[in-house]
């Protein structure tokens, strides 16, 4: 994750009791909005890469 979502206030706090946060099973994110369809699909390819290989909490 990135520095400017960790920094809000109160975001640790309440994402450390997410099950996936729990779990270490997190990915990469951006903050920053692509601003073009090559940059969206860009985003849409690492999305799917990610949620490709995700496996199910227990």
């Amino acid at each position: 994750m990135s520095g400017p979502l960790i920094a809000r206030s109160g975001f640790l706090a309440s994402a450390a009791g997410l099950a996936a946060v729990k779990a270490g099973r997190l990915y990469p994110c951006s903050t920053e909005a692509p601003y073009s369809y090559q940059g969206y699909a860009a985003f849409l390819e690492g999305l799917v890469a990610n949620l490709k290989k995700a496996k199910p909490l227990q």
